[in-house]
């Protein structure tokens, strides 16, 4: 085993297996080492690049890694332990059902003169059972940098045999009377880069904001499929990660109109969402988000929505902290009519 100064049960000299993470870019899998502890807990190894052509490619002056980059860390340390530790056979389908997510340290998000070595100190918290034995995990994450407690999640997911997804696939298309292949349709234009705090376009998942007499903020899907990182590997359905990748930049633009304060001053700081369906390529993810509380010391909490058809596929409520002073709460005006 490789010398290992940072702790005695895990190293960061090289990558995890591919597989292990569902990931068929190399570059994409940011694991280096597992450990079981004991029947629930576990210690995985994630390096965190100081730079990432997705994650991080914020119009901020470059000094901190986006938190992001954590949670795909504790995503990719779910699925191995998963397949690790729990004896999931490969060629299992993966479903997230929801996640939780909080940065608990800003300072541990500190870009360095070195890649952060971060230890997830993950522990699962339920199981799910049928029939076939195992089917399901609920699993915390603590992400350590530097010895600091710098973010916490808690994923719920489940898997089922190729059998089993084929059959929900094909019974949800047939729903929306869709045919058996799925076929990406013309994306829509897309927001400015600048309004969701990115400096390359083809970073950009959501097209410009409309509102409604609701005061509601209204966005659709810009689906990519040749994107390398949303999409590093084929799929049939619209990934959580674009989907959380969304909101976000929903919640960006919408405290950008409503204040006016410049969009990388307002950064990611908790979300909690739901995955409630699947969503196709071949009809309009459509987006929304209300403003639901705003206060300096704890930054804005937007509702958001994905919706296809009358369908809600996913919900979330995110919160954005405030890098510079914080925004009046009189310049956020109360909005309602949230579904």
């Amino acid at each position: 085993m490789p010398d290992n100064p940072k702790g005695a049960d895990v190293w960061f000299s090289q990558t995890v297996a591919r597989e292990l993470v569902h990931r068929a870019a190399v570059a994409e899998v940011l694991l280096t080492s597992a450990v079981r502890l004991d029947d629930d807990n576990f210690h995985v190894a994630a390096q965190i690049p100081r730079q990432h052509a997705f994650y991080g490619e914020s119009r901020a002056p470059r000094g901190t890694n986006d938190p992001m980059l954590l949670l795909e860390a504790g995503r990719q340390a779910c699925i191995l332990i998963a397949h690790n530790f729990c004896s999931v056979p490969f060629g299992q389908y993966f479903i997230m059902r929801g996640l939780e997510f909080e940065v608990t340290d800003r300072a541990g998000l500190a870009v360095g003169t070195t890649p952060a070595d971060t230890l997830l100190d993950c522990r699962i918290t339920r199981r799910l059972r049928g029939q076939a034995g195992l089917t399901g995990l609920r699993v915390h994450c603590t992400s350590i940098v530097d010895g600091r407690n710098t973010a916490s999640a808690a994923f719920d997911f489940s898997w089922v045999p190729k059998q089993r997804w084929n059959s929900m696939r094909a019974a949800n298309r047939a729903k929306l009377g869709l045919p058996e292949l799925p076929v990406a349709g013309p994306a829509p234009e897309r927001i400015a880069a600048e309004l969701v705090d990115r400096r390359d376009p083809y970073n950009v998942v959501i097209s410009p904001l409309r509102t409604r007499d609701d005061h509601t903020w209204r966005t659709t899907l810009v689906i990519d499929t040749t994107h390398p990182t949303l999409f590093d590997h084929p799929l049939d359905h619209v990934p959580g990660m674009l989907q959380l990748e969304a909101f976000r930049q929903l919640a960006i633009a919408t405290v950008h109109e409503l204040s006016g304060t410049r969009m990388h001053t307002n950064q990611l700081s908790a979300f909690t969402v739901r995955f409630l369906g699947f969503g196709e390529f071949d009809l309009p993810n459509e987006c929304e988000a209300v403003h639901v509380t705003a206060a300096p010391s704890a930054g804005i909490e937007l509702r958001c929505a994905m919706t296809q058809g009358e369908q809600v596929i996913a919900e979330a409520t995110l919160r954005l902290a405030h890098s510079e002073a914080g925004v009046d709460q009189a310049t956020l005006p109360s909005l309602a009519g949230h579904r």
